[in-house]
C-alpha cells in the first residue's frame, strides 16, 4: 500500500497562486482523512512518523492541526521530543487532564473534522461527557455531535444511549430551555427509567405536555361546592375519580374551548361549559360519576346556583332547540306509524314551549 503514491509534487495555478499538494500513501489518506496533506507537509512521505504511532497518537496529531490557535510545529516538538501520548495530550489540548487523557484510546479512526474536535476539546470539562465517553466501546464523531447537543443536565448514559443523531440532542434542548431545576430534575429521572426509544420519547411527549397545564379560568362561582378545574393535571385526576373521559378534553381545556367545575354537594358532579363570543358560558352537561345523571334535587340545584351567575343552559338555549326541532322535523319525514309519529311530534312541541318559556 505504501508503494502506490501520489504523484511527488504537483502544482495548480489560478491568478498566480500556487497550492502545493504533497505526496502522500494511500494508508496516510485513510487514517489521516481531511488531515493528509497537512501532516504530509510535516511528516513526508512516507510518514512513518506518523503512521507507525497508535490511534491516540494519531489523534492528538489530528487535534493540533486542527487547533487554530496551535503551532503545526508542535507536531514535530511531539513526535521528536515526547515519548508518551498521555504528555503530548495536552498539546492537543488544555482540557485534558489525568482523569479524562485515557479517553484519547477509544476515539475512533480515521480523524475527525475540526468541529468534531472543538465539539470533543469542549466536552472534557464536562464530568458527565466524559464519564460516557470512558465507558463507551468506541468515541465517535457521531457521538460527540450528540453529547455536545443534549443539555448538560441531561448528559447521562441511560438517556443518550437512545439518541441516534445529533438533532434529536437539540430537540431536547429546545423542547425544555428554561425549564426549572426540579422540572428539569424530573424529567432526568423518567428519561432514565425508559426501556426503549418508544417509552424514552413518550416521556418526552408527556413531560412535554406538562409545560402548558393551566387551564384558562372560566367566572367565579361564589359558592364554595364549585371547584374549577385549573389545570390539565386536575382534568385528569377528575377524570379518574368520575371514571369518565375527561382526560380526552384535555386540548380543548387548554385552548379555552371546555371549561368544567366539579360539584361537592349531597352528590358530587362534574359540570361542563362552553365559552362563547357574545361572552357568555353555556352549561353543556351536569353529570355524576360513571357518567351518571344526577338526582333531580342536585341538578336543580347547581342549575339555580350557575343561573345565578350568569350561566345559561343548552337545553334552554334558543340555538340548540331550534337545532333539535329541525333534527325532530327530519325524522318525521321517514316515520309513518302514528304512535312513533306522535311522540315524536310531541318531543318537538315541548321544545317549542322551552323556546317560548325562553323568549319571554
Amino acid at each position: 500500500m505504501l508503494n502506490s503514491p501520489c504523484p511527488t509534487t504537483a502544482t495548480t495555478t489560478s491568478q498566480q497562486n500556487f497550492e502545493i499538494i504533497h505526496r502522500t500513501s494511500h494508508a496516510l489518506e485513510h487514517v489521516a482523512g481531511p488531515w493528509s496533506q497537512r501532516i504530509a507537509e510535516l511528516i513526508p512521505f512516507p510518514h512513518s512518523d506518523f503512521l507507525e504511532r497508535s490511534a491516540a497518537w494519531m489523534h492528538v496529531t489530528g487535534m493540533i492541526v486542527s487547533n487554530p490557535v496551535s503551532s503545526d510545529q508542535n507536531i514535530l516538538v511531539a513526535i521528536d521530543h515526547i515519548q508518551d501520548w498521555r504528555e503530548a495530550a495536552f498539546l492537543g489540548s488544555p482540557h485534558f487532564n489525568s482523569t479524562n487523557v485515557s479517553i484519547l484510546k477509544k476515539m475512533a479512526l480515521p480523524l475527525w473534522q475540526k468541529t468534531d474536535y472543538r465539539q470533543f476539546a469542549s466536552l472534557l470539562s464536562c464530568p458527565h461527557s466524559v464519564k460516557i465517553m470512558k465507558h463507551s466501546d468506541a468515541v465517535t464523531p457521531k457521538l460527540v455531535r450528540i453529547l455536545s447537543a443534549v443539555p448538560g443536565e441531561l448528559r447521562r448514559q441511560k438517556i443518550v444511549r437512545f439518541l441516534v443523531h445529533e438533532n434529536e440532542g437539540k430537540l431536547l434542548c429546545r423542547l425544555f430551555r428554561g425549564g426549572t431545576e426540579p422540572k428539569i430534575r424530573q424529567l432526568k429521572f423518567s428519561l432514565e427509567k425508559c426501556r426503549d426509544r418508544e417509552h424514552f420519547f413518550k416521556n418526552v411527549g408527556e413531560h412535554f405536555s406538562r409545560q402548558f397545564e393551566a387551564i384558562p379560568a372560566g367566572p367565579v362561582i361564589a359558592d364554595e361546592r364549585f371547584k374549577p378545574i385549573l389545570n390539565a393535571r386536575d382534568l385528569e385526576r377528575t377524570g379518574l375519580k368520575f371514571r369518565n373521559c375527561l382526560k380526552s378534553y384535555r386540548v380543548d381545556a387548554l385552548a379555552g374551548e371546555n371549561g368544567f367545575y366539579v360539584f361537592f354537594g349531597s352528590e358530587k358532579a362534574v359540570i361542563s361549559y362552553l365559552p362563547r363570543i357574545d361572552g357568555s358560558f353555556i352549561v353543556d352537561e351536569i353529570l355524576g360519576p360513571n357518567n351518571d345523571p344526577v338526582s333531580t334535587e342536585t341538578l336543580a340545584e347547581i342549575r339555580s346556583v350557575l343561573a345565578e351567575h350568569g350561566f345559561q343552559f343548552r337545553d334552554t338555549h334558543p340555538a340548540w332547540i331550534h337545532q333539535e326541532i329541525g333534527f325532530t322535523l327530519n325524522r318525521l319525514g321517514s316515520q309513518y306509524r302514528a304512535d312513533t309519529a306522535g311522540r315524536t311530534a310531541m318531543k318537538a312541541i315541548e321544545k317549542l314551549s322551552k323556546l317560548e318559556r325562553t323568549a319571554i
